[in-house]
C-alpha cells in the first residue's frame, strides 16, 4: 500500500484545525496541525512533511515567513483575499498555489495533489 503524503496544516482558526484534518484524512492524507508559525517549526523539526498548507495571517510570523523557513518544501498558501504575493516570491518559496478563503475543495485537492508529487 502506498504511503500517505504527510501534510502540515497551519492555521490559527480552531474550527479549521479540527475540520480540515478530518476531511483531508478522508482524501488519503496524513495531516499534522499547528496554530502558529512557531508551533509549525517545532513540528517540522521532528516530522517528515511532504507539503505545507499554510494560512497567510498567522500570529507571530506570517505564512510566507514560515514557508521561507521550511527548507523549500512545496506549500499552498491560504489567503483571505486581501493579501498578495508576487509571482517571483511564489516561485522562490516553492508556493504551488495561493488559494482564497473560503477554500474551494476541488482547488485545494488539486493543489495538494501537485504539491505531494514534488
Amino acid at each position: 500500500m502506498p504511503r500517505q503524503p504527510t501534510i502540515l496544516f497551519v492555521d490559527d482558526e480552531p474550527l479549521l484545525l479540527q475540520l480540515f484534518p478530518i476531511w483531508l484524512a478522508r482524501q488519503g492524507y496524513h495531516v499534522l496541525t499547528a496554530a502558529s508559525g512557531e508551533d509549525a517549526l517545532k513540528v517540522l523539526a521532528g516530522e517528515a512533511i511532504d507539503a505545507l498548507l499554510v494560512d497567510y495571517n498567522l500570529p507571530g510570523m506570517n505564512g510566507p515567513q514560515l514557508i521561507e523557513q521550511c527548507g523549500g518544501r512545496p506549500a499552498i498558501l491560504l489567503a483571505s483575499g486581501l493579501e498578495e504575493i508576487a509571482d517571483e516570491e511564489q516561485h522562490r518559496l516553492n508556493i504551488i498555489a495561493v488559494l482564497s478563503k473560503p477554500i474551494q475543495r476541488d482547488q485545494m485537492l488539486a493543489a495538494l495533489a501537485q504539491a505531494a508529487k514534488l
